[in-house]
Parts: structure tokens; sequence; C-alpha cells
């Protein structure tokens, strides 16, 4: 019975063993370059805040004016890719439809 509980007890080790990193690989802790570029009037970015979608304003500041839900690492790849970049938004109008394409 032992033999049993030492056996399962080290196959659930190896699982996460190998099971963390690539989980950690998907998820970023720390907000991207994007959100230092300066925004004119009117104009938004788009990037990665602790692994979601943020929105960044026109105000300047390197904190997102809004963070989604809507989870980076479940993104395509040109989608992360551009978020990492960061994405400029001309308008209010233009945002709410990347903002709803993303999040579909």
């Amino acid at each position: 019975m032992g033999k049993k509980i030492r056996m399962v007890t080290g196959l659930a080790a190896l699982v996460l063993a190998l099971a963390l990193p690539a989980t950690a690989a998907l998820v970023q802790s720390e907000p991207e370059p994007a959100a230092e570029r300066t925004l004119g009037p009117g104009e938004y970015l788009l990037g990665n805040y602790h692994g979601c979608v943020a929105v960044y304003g026109p105000e300047g500041s390197s904190l997102p004016q809004q963070v989604t839900d809507i989870e980076i690492a479940l993104l395509p790849r040109a989608d992360r890719n551009n978020l990492d970049e960061g994405i400029l938004v001309e308008s209010r109008r233009e945002l709410v439809m990347l903002l709803e394409d993303l999040g579909s």
C-alpha cells in the first residue's frame, strides 16, 4: 500500500513539474513597454497588462485606463505579437470594434 502511494505521489509531482513551465510561458506578469508610448488626443493604445488586453489612454500614464478580461494567452499568435508591440487606435469607435473582435 505504501509503495502505491509513493508511486502516485511521484507521478503527480512529475505531471506538475512538466505542466508548470508550459503554463508559466503563457502568462506574462509585467506590463509591456507599449504602455510608454506618447498618444495624441483621442488616441488609445491596446497592450498587454498582466496577461490581459489593456487600454491605455492619451493621459500618458504607464498604468492602463482599463484592463479587460480578454486573456492574451488565448489569442492567436499574430494578435499576441501585435499587442506586445502595442496597437494604436485612433478613435473610440475603432477601440470598441477592436475590443469586440479580440473578445470574440
